[in-house]
């Protein structure tokens, strides 16, 4: 998805010098990864609302999940579910390391650091996080301002 944003973006002349970048839930993890990979034109502004960014640690609270979810619990950071990309179980992080294919990556949470994800983040001339305090898809909600729980924590 980062490749066809890029295109999409590279494509447009008007935003060849800059823009200001806006997300809803997922999709900024889409535009996350631009910035932090690419920026190339430049996100000036990013405003995130909603967005998964720390991850989500339960199955969305929706009946279609509830559903899914048993399934999808046996092999939570390979299933092929969108949110099993960002997925992230407090109790096993080493396990979250290893196996995680987008988030471990994008947090720079595993040894080896990433400068230019840094870099790029950093050339943002403003970043602006919206939490949704009742969310049930984004949970914990502390993730759309890049919190979570504590690694070990005991979910009720």
């Amino acid at each position: 998805q980062i490749e066809e944003f890029t295109a999409s973006v590279r494509a447009d002349a008007k935003l060849a010098n800059g823009f200001t970048a806006v997300g809803l839930s997922q999709g900024n993890l889409v535009l996350r990864g631009y910035i932090q990979r690419v920026n190339d034109p430049p996100v000036h502004k990013y405003i995130s609302m909603c967005g998964p960014h720390n991850g989500v640690g339960t199955c969305p609270d929706n009946v279609l999940y509830k559903l899914i979810c048993p399934l999808w619990r046996l092999d939570s950071y390979g299933a092929p579910i969108a949110f099993s990309d960002y997925w992230k179980d407090v109790a096993d992080k080493a396990t979250y390391l290893k196996k995680s294919r987008w988030l471990a990556d994008m947090n720079n949470e595993r040894e080896a650091k990433n400068a230019t994800y840094v870099k790029n983040l950093k050339s943002l001339t403003q970043l602006v996080f919206v939490e949704a305090l009742q969310d049930t898809m984004v949970v914990p909600h502390a993730s759309e301002t890049m919190g979570f729980w504590a690694w070990g924590s005991r979910l009720a």
